[in-house]
């Protein structure tokens, strides 16, 4: 495919390749111009019944879908953002994916257009003389500064008070789909970025609206198929046993953790969730309200 392609500036219709170029005739008598988008060597004109002269391939001027006359250029190129995610592990060089059961092999910045997949087979993959991790081109003190900041790094621990406490206490009975906020509910139905984050928010939050285990891990299963890619069901599963062996219920994070929800795109905040700092408290709330809106009806 090419790096670039052609898109109308009104509604962003891609051009394809055949649609970039018209052929125009214009007749002699009456002066009237016609553009098609097909290779004809002659056509009459309507009007005077005679042939009309041909004008040489043009840029087209009108969209097909908008007839909007302006025109760019935009990269055509897919960045798989899954990589660059801040909390990503990428592969150690020449392991072996568990799937695919391809080489991670490492690729000369040079040539990287020219890379293709079945480079990656096991049986062709031999160590390139292109030097991967090049320690000549090291800063000196680079490594130690990292290791400073990161003992630097003072995280900030939010403190409960006892009201707090008090107001998540067991619900006692499962909460209900139609009570869970509205970054649970755009999670559960996929995600490209930020799988492994939400399903560990996902748990503690399930956790801590009365879902017991088993609902948890259906559920679970189920929005992993929704994903772009899947994560590996035992995994998932180890996740779950795991917050049931430990028996404590533990909070989802705040909302105003951005790495669990705005850095993958989750959160769509409606008018409550204004008054609220965690997901469980949206739920609450909303429980909450319903059950007082239905006392009035009584």
């Amino acid at each position: 495919d090419e790096l670039t392609k052609s898109i109308c500036l009104k509604c962003g219709t891609r051009l394809k390749p055949e649609d970039k170029k018209q052929v125009e005739f214009i007749c002699s008598k009456c002066g009237k111009t016609v553009s098609v988008d097909k290779p004809l060597k002659y056509m009459r004109c309507d009007k005077c019944k005679v042939y009309m002269e041909r004008i040489q391939n043009t840029a087209i001027k009108k969209c097909p879908k908008c007839e909007g006359t302006k025109f760019g250029k935009k990269v055509n190129l897919f960045i798989d953002t899954l990589l660059v995610s801040s909390r990503h592990l990428y592969r150690m060089a020449y392991s072996l994916h568990e799937k695919s059961g391809l080489v991670s092999i490492p690729v000369d910045p040079d040539k990287v257009l020219e890379f293709d997949k079945s480079n990656a087979k096991p049986e062709v993959v031999r160590i390139p003389k292109f030097r991967f991790l090049d320690t000549r081109n090291v800063k000196k003190g680079e490594a130690g500064k990292l290791i400073i900041e990161a003992f630097d790094h003072k995280p900030q621990v939010e403190e409960e008070n006892e009201v707090e406490k008090k107001e998540y206490e067991p619900l006692g009975f499962a909460l209900q789909e139609e009570f869970f906020p509205p970054c649970i509910k755009k999670g559960l139905k996929g995600l490209k970025d930020g799988r492994k984050r939400f399903s560990f928010l996902l748990i503690n939050f399930l956790t801590s609206v009365g879902w017991d285990y088993e609902k948890i891990e259906k559920l679970i299963a189920e929005w992993n198929k929704k994903n772009d890619e899947p994560l590996r069901e035992e995994n998932l599963l180890a996740q779950v046993r795991y917050h049931k062996r430990n028996k404590k219920k533990i909070l989802p994070p705040n909302c105003d953790n951005a790495a669990y929800y705005k850095d993958i795109e989750i959160c769509e905040p409606d008018n409550l969730c204004s008054r609220i700092k965690n997901p469980v408290n949206y739920s609450r709330r909303k429980v909450k309200y319903v059950k007082k809106g239905s006392r009035k009806k009584d």
